[in-house]
């Protein structure tokens, strides 16, 4: 039994499945190493993939000594920058959690 009937609730792999709908949410969390060598591509998907008014929920953890992935993006900075320079997105709301050095970032984005 669908405990929410006006929510349709989908699971799919943004690197390999056809998104053919439109969204009013999509949440990603704890994917970006795996998704640095088409992150262009992923997120201008994700952006076509929103309603006109739909928001883009991220959780993301960023370790102070990050072993993968510095070429291309470095930090929670380096993410920020990514954000602004490389897609249509915009930060509507930033919670940046920290732990030591390291950061955890839950972030809602516009479309």
């Amino acid at each position: 039994m669908n405990k929410y009937p006006s929510i349709i609730f989908e699971h799919k792999n943004i690197m390999t499945n056809d998104i053919d709908n439109k969204y009013d949410l999509i949440t990603i969390s704890e994917v970006m190493w795996y998704l640095l060598d088409s992150i262009d591509e992923v997120f201008n998907k994700l952006f076509n993939s929103l309603n006109n008014d739909g928001i883009l929920a991220i959780h993301q953890y960023f370790p102070d000594k990050q072993n993968f992935g510095n070429d291309i993006i470095n930090g929670l900075e380096d993410f920020e920058k990514f954000i602004e320079q490389h897609t249509r997105f915009e930060f509507i709301n930033k919670i940046v959690s920290y732990e030591k050095k390291d950061k955890v970032l839950l972030g809602l984005l516009k479309k």
